[in-house]
């Protein structure tokens, strides 16, 4: 085979090459559901001895207007604190919107605000109490390579309980084209109580 032939084969080859990265979506996406399980230790209101700690599971959805920068917002969670041999039990449901603005390539800076109903029950009460809550974050995101995306949001929290102050750093890698799998680092930082967590997540993109 000749220099001539050579070339024109890699002429023909560097272009399908190209066509196929160009196929990678290298955009932030805000259209998914989302499943965060998070465990902790916590000290403060809560804490009681020596095997404090705390799980939690949520799950939530993320939807983009259109082409605009809007976005429409809701979770779930169940949180769960263990001082000692009792449980706590925390249920919080919101609905939010959100906005995202782009800073440079690839870097969002994006805030929510979210209101809902927070009940909370305990091995210490009868009744289950259920009150309103209300919050909003600010963070940013940022997509490293193509399938993989760090994030850093600070988010404050208020109820009839207590405010509630969170911070969290987080990854995600993208398997597939419909599903994300990662995990987190987050703080939380109460009036009486903080808790040190970790956890995985997952998204799955529509």
């Amino acid at each position: 085979m000749n220099k001539t032939s050579i070339l024109m084969i890699a002429m023909a080859v560097f272009p399908l090459a190209h066509a196929e990265n160009s196929h990678i979506d290298q955009r932030l996406k805000y259209d998914f559901f989302s499943a965060e399980l998070t465990s902790g230790t916590m000290s403060g209101l809560y804490a009681a001895g020596r095997s404090d700690n705390t799980t939690a599971l949520s799950i939530g959805v993320s939807h983009q207007l259109a082409e605009r920068r809007v976005l429409l917002i809701s979770d779930y969670s169940a949180r769960f604190y263990h001082p000692n041999d009792e449980t706590i039990e925390q249920y919080r449901l919101r609905f939010g919107v959100g906005y995202h603005w782009p800073i440079i390539d690839k870097l969002d800076l994006v805030s929510h605000a979210r209101v809902g109903m927070l009940r909370i029950s305990s091995d210490y009460t009868v009744d289950n109490e259920t009150r309103s809550v209300f919050g909003a974050d600010i963070g940013l995101r940022y997509l490293i390579r193509p399938n993989w995306e760090a994030s850093l949001f600070a988010e404050a929290n208020y109820n009839h309980w207590q405010d509630e102050y969170v911070f969290t750093l987080r990854t995600d890698y993208r398997l597939t084209k419909r599903l994300s799998l990662g995990g987190l680092v987050t703080y939380r930082d109460g009036e009486l109580q903080n808790i040190n967590e970790v956890g995985i997540t997952m998204r799955i993109h529509y």
